[in-house]
């Protein structure tokens, strides 16, 4: 009789310790569907994986290998319109920051920058002579002065997209509180019945 008290014991906390992380897990899921700005639109993958054309990542550039280096940077960066949005997926179709940003990086792709050199400039500033620049001339000659000056010295850590990295985690830890609260409460019965159940055995 003993033996099989202890074994029910085990089984029932078994079955709280599977339940706990089944709970946890089914929460994690439907958080990431429903919460998650990723996944990503297609369009704003490389045309070496998807296919797509050059226009379909806001980008008038044709090689894959500069298409690839645009989506990465666009994807790095948080627009600056206020939508807080990555810049690759602002959804503002006539954005007045992201617009003439995207056509600057292309021209910065195609002078030769890289990746790196490219975000540097974006965070730290492309130095004081940018503005002197022919194509910083143009592009704020057709209304983008604030854009130019603000790349003097650059945006700083704002620019930096960090987001995708913060919200798995504070879905994670929603999940795990979630779960645990479950499955507190789910002990705390069981417990109840087998005191219950131990008392009308006693009797």
């Amino acid at each position: 009789m003993n033996l099989l008290r202890k074994t029910s014991k085990l089984e029932r906390k078994l079955t709280f310790i599977l339940n706990h992380l089944l709970v946890s897990s089914s929460v994690v899921i439907l958080l990431a569907v429903f919460l998650l700005p990723l996944p990503l639109p297609l369009r704003v993958f490389p045309t070496t994986t998807f296919g797509l054309s050059a226009q379909k990542v806001y980008t008038d550039l044709v090689k894959p290998e500069q298409v690839h280096k645009f989506t990465e940077i666009s994807h790095s960066m948080v627009c600056q319109c206020g939508c807080s949005f990555v810049l690759n997926v602002c959804p503002h179709t006539e954005c007045p920051w992201g617009i003439p940003a995207r056509r600057l990086i292309e021209h910065l792709i195609l002078s030769g920058l890289s990746t790196e050199e490219i975000l540097n400039g974006f965070q730290n500033g492309f130095g004081p002579s940018f503005p002197n620049q022919s194509y910083p001339k143009k592009i704020a000659e057709e209304g983008n002065e604030v854009l130019v000056r603000s790349l003097v010295h650059g945006y700083g850590t704002k620019i930096t997209a960090k987001s995708s990295l913060l919200v798995p985690y504070l879905l994670l830890g929603i999940a795990i509180l979630i779960g645990g609260l479950i499955a507190i409460l789910w002990y705390k019965r069981n417990s109840s019945t087998d005191t219950e159940t131990s008392i009308r055995t006693d009797l």
